[in-house]
């Protein structure tokens, strides 16, 4: 009796142990489970029309972005079907299947090489390179496929960055616009714009990577479709096909012309040393005070002038004998 008892007693311990991990695990999962209907790709609406309006164009991009796993392998089937590899082949299989394909074509001669633009591919054989319509075709059509590809992300990238702009701008006007229909409307609606905003920045940094996965894959093919015979064929001449070659003599320069040659410049004019200066001028002597000035010229009086001039003498009558 006392057996049966402690086997209850385990089998107990079992089933609530158990039970407690199950518990566990189910918390753990519903904590890991995203939140919100955007978060899971689905469309949210909160009855607002202007954040409704937001909330399907994230919706819409959603969808999009999920198609472009579909529409990279819609652009290299038609390379796969003619390469007779599977759907799911790698972009380096498919790269070296090209090149051995297109090498095949030019191994007597000629080359092969891919020209691509932003809109469109062309493959051109040229110097007697044998062609391959259905293999140039599919090359083009797989090749100008991956450009629009790009194109497309390219032009979607501003319109995603618009709308988040758009998502935060809306953020700050939540409480306002729903506090009517109380504080868990709010709530929500605060959820699914900070889970939307998640999305598109995810969205915007695959588009990124997948238009360079479209340039790489481009380039790869132009190097896989890039043949020629310069590496895979040597033509040798015969010894009756050599054709003598006239001597080349070497090219005899023109000596250089000697350069003129002109007078040196006139020296400049020594110096003059210290030694040499002129002695300077000496100095006027000045007036000592024991030397008495000198002494003024006397006035003339008046007895010291001049005589008067004498009188003209008589002139001599007539009949008189002049005797000066």
């Amino acid at each position: 009796m006392s057996g049966s008892r402690s086997s209850l007693a385990r089998l107990r311990g079992v089933f609530f142990g158990a039970l407690v991990a199950s518990l566990a695990v189910g918390g753990l999962a519903c904590d890991l489970q995203p939140q919100g209907k955007v978060a899971q790709g689905q469309l949210y609406m909160s009855g607002e029309g202007r954040f409704d309006a937001y909330f399907r164009d994230v919706h819409s991009i959603q969808v999009w972005a999920a198609q472009w796993p579909d529409d990279r392998k819609a652009t290299r089937k038609p390379l796969v079907n003619i390469l007779d590899l599977t759907p799911d082949a790698p972009d380096v299989t498919i790269i070296q299947a090209t090149h051995e394909k297109s090498a095949a074509l030019t191994r007597d001669a000629g080359t092969t090489r891919l020209d691509a633009t932003v809109d469109e591919a062309h493959v051109v054989a040229a110097g007697g390179a044998r062609s391959d319509p259905s293999l140039f075709r599919a090359i083009e059509d797989t090749a100008g496929g991956e450009l629009g590809r790009a194109k497309k992300l390219n032009a979607m990238l501003p319109k995603m960055d618009e709308l988040s702009r758009l998502g935060q701008s809306l953020e700050p006007h939540i409480q306002e616009t729903y506090q009517r229909q109380g504080p868990g409307k709010a709530k929500e609606v605060k959820l699914e714009i900070s889970s939307s905003l998640t999305v598109l920045g995810n969205v915007t940094s695959k588009a990124r990577r997948s238009i360079r996965e479209c340039d790489d894959f481009v380039a790869d093919l132009q190097r896989a479709v890039a043949t020629g015979d310069a590496g895979h064929h040597e033509r040798k001449e015969k010894p009756e096909d050599k054709v003598d070659k006239p001597e080349v003599k070497p090219e005899v320069k023109p000596e250089p012309k000697p350069k003129p040659k002109h007078d040196p410049p006139p020296k400049p004019p020594p110096v003059a040393k210290k030694d040499d200066a002129p002695p300077p001028p000496k100095p006027v002597p000045v007036a000592k005070k024991d030397d008495a000035p000198p002494k003024p010229v006397p006035a003339a009086k008046k007895d010291d002038a001049p005589p008067p001039p004498p009188k003209p003498k008589p002139k001599p009558q007539e009949g008189e004998v002049f005797n000066p």
